[in-house]
């Protein structure tokens, strides 16, 4: 057990994660608001007189510690206890314990949900009233993303009002244009966040609305651990702790990614289920000089777990979520060449091979369906306690050329990689393409219309 002292000279949240840093049972003091003002005033949080540590909980990493307090070194971190079933240990495994299926267990209680229920029981037939009422207002943070802006745009088309989060309100400005001739004014705005790693961030975005879909995350590809893991984690923790100040707030999900579950093994026969987690990337970012997309599928790893971690500690009255995308190809709705992966496909025809040389054979979805996903998940109570995979079906390089080759025969494009190999995992996304079915009445979209999208304007 441990104990803390009100009348430290050191913030106070620092003196709960320092004094309680050694126990393996702190957590994150992001969490913990009233404990600067005693106030107390969230009923997710817990009072500072009768807080005991979860079981489960987080624990401050040194360069997490370092982000929130740069000017005061933190003490070194303990023997770090063995990572989720992992055999070795990993970068944040004195950062974050977490035991899956001990969480799933707890949220499984909070809807009859057939996504944990095991695949060889039927699920019951269960009509359920919208979580989100149509009309509702709906935070999308990252707003001007690729996935995000097609998340808004979903939930536009779906009936619902959208405000988003950027770091300028200028880089909205085209979607505001597009917004208001797609669906008519006053249905989209945008509020401004500079810096997520504030703790107060998203306090006045997400005043008042029904739901939060969370993308915004570092998508540099940085192999710098400390400018990308830190503020991904901050920043998840920081909705969590905005929503919970907002009682109108009835869903929140968040966008993980792919890479928390697993990083690409070609031509190796994987099982991927809901307690699956990424912690081989967490152990390769500790490594000298990582690779910066292991250290991106170790800050979405973190910040997921935090996700959970949170949730199963303060036990909020909103329906939780997440939706693991893989590799999203399809349209870029400002026009332009798109980031992340939606500009592959582009530059790939354009000649550009670096792409190929970066991802390895895996999962690829339509940006579209990883939007619907997000709709659903937020206004769907089955969806409650979820990780939602967007995984439509595996590709490769050599699939994507074919299908260059086909729309423009003509056509003289890059040579395909030698000997790349399939991804042959298994991944639970048969609950996933349920879901599409259930709320917009088809499965998956497929490879070539999704790749028809990316390359449209581009092609003859």
């Amino acid at each position: 057990m441990c104990s803390l002292s009100l009348s430290t000279s050191l913030p106070l949240s620092l003196s709960l994660s320092l004094s309680l840093f050694r126990t393996h049972s702190v957590m994150h003091p992001l969490l913990f608001p009233c404990l600067h003002t005693r106030a107390a005033a969230n009923p997710l949080l817990p009072s500072p007189h009768s807080f005991t540590p979860p079981s489960n909980s987080l624990l401050l990493h040194p360069l997490v510690l370092k982000s929130l307090y740069p000017n005061i070194e933190p003490p070194p971190p303990p023997m770090p206890p063995p990572c989720f079933e992992a055999a070795s240990p990993c970068i944040f495994s004195d950062t974050l314990t977490f035991t899956s299926k001990n969480l799933l267990t707890q949220r499984s209680k909070q809807t009859d949900s057939p996504l944990l229920r095991s695949a060889s029981r039927p699920a019951r037939s269960i009509i359920m009233a919208p979580t989100i009422p149509k009309g509702s207002t709906v935070l999308v943070t990252g707003v001007t993303g690729f996935i995000a802006s097609h998340v808004a745009d979903q939930l536009l088309q779906a009936g619902y009002n959208v405000r988003g989060t950027s770091r300028t309100k200028a880089k909205t400005e085209w979607m505001d244009k597009l917004f208001t001739e797609k669906y008519g004014a006053n249905r989209f705005e945008c509020y401004e966040v500079p810096d997520m790693m504030s703790d107060t961030a998203f306090d006045a975005a997400a005043k008042g609305v029904s739901g939060i879909a969370h993308l915004a995350s570092i998508l540099t590809f940085s192999n710098n651990v400390d400018e990308v893991i830190p503020p991904t984690v901050k920043g998840t923790l920081n909705i969590l702790k905005s929503a919970s100040k907002e009682p109108s707030i009835k869903s929140v999900v968040y966008t993980s990614s792919s890479t928390a579950a697993l990083l690409p093994q070609p031509n190796t026969p994987l099982t991927i289920t809901q307690e699956t987690w990424n912690d081989a990337a967490l152990a390769m970012a500790q490594q000298p000089d990582p690779d910066g997309f292991v250290v991106y599928g170790a800050s979405k790893t973190a910040a997921e777990k935090a996700f959970w971690q949170t949730i199963a500690a303060t036990n909020p009255p909103f329906q939780t979520s997440a939706v693991l995308p893989n590799t999203n190809f399809g349209p870029i709705l400002d026009g332009g060449e798109g980031t992340s992966t939606g500009s592959f496909p582009g530059k790939l025809w354009k000649g550009d091979t670096s792409m190929m040389d970066m991802l390895p054979p895996q999962y690829f979805v339509d940006v579209r369906d990883t939007a619907r996903l997000h709709v659903a998940a937020l206004i769907d109570p089955q969806c409650a306690g979820q990780r939602i995979f967007a995984f439509a079906s595996p590709f490769n390089w050599h699939d994507v050329l074919g299908i260059f080759q086909k729309i423009q025969p003509e056509g003289k494009f890059p040579e395909p990689p030698q000997d790349e190999g399939r991804d042959l995992s298994r991944v639970p996304n048969a609950e996933a393409e349920a879901l599409l079915k259930k709320h917009f009445g088809q499965g998956w979209v497929g490879l070539e219309e999704s790749l028809r999208e990316n390359v449209k304007g581009l092609s003859g």
